[in-house]
């Protein structure tokens, strides 16, 4: 689903691009939305395919792209399941997403191995919380 999204973000810069090229009417701005639509859909693509959970020795690292959040886990109170589908690191990638709540708000994700992700990362969270898991 990922995919799709990334390749509708590119034909809204690459179709009109096309038909101001057939219309001979290439200019300075084309050449820019064009650009920028690439940029804008590589970094896109680069960003929601490129996603990375680690449980470290003392947090959980969540990597995507060049976005990364560190979470001590003495800071992470619950897990949740999720019930939004539009937001997080893996948007529309799952329906059985996980909401990570800790001290400062919270994190969805979508491991690809949800429950040995859980139970790893209840070793390691003392006082963790399942909520509808």
């Amino acid at each position: 689903m990922t995919l799709v999204i990334i390749g509708l973000s590119a034909s809204i810069f690459v179709v009109p691009a096309i038909k101001m090229y057939m219309n001979h009417e290439v200019t300075t701005g084309l050449l820019l939305t064009v650009i920028f639509g690439l940029l804008l859909t590589v970094g896109c693509g680069w960003i929601c395919l490129n996603i990375r959970y680690t449980l470290r020795e003392k947090h959980l690292t969540i990597k995507a792209g060049f976005i990364k959040t560190d979470i001590p886990y003495d800071e992470i109170h619950k897990l949740a399941k999720t019930k939004q589908y539009l937001s997080g690191f893996r948007v529309l990638s799952s329906f059985d997403g996980i909401d990570v709540i800790h001290k400062h708000g919270e994190v969805k994700i979508s491991p690809a191995n949800k429950q040995l992700f859980i139970d790893e990362l209840l070793k390691r969270c003392t006082n963790l919380k399942l909520e509808n898991l």
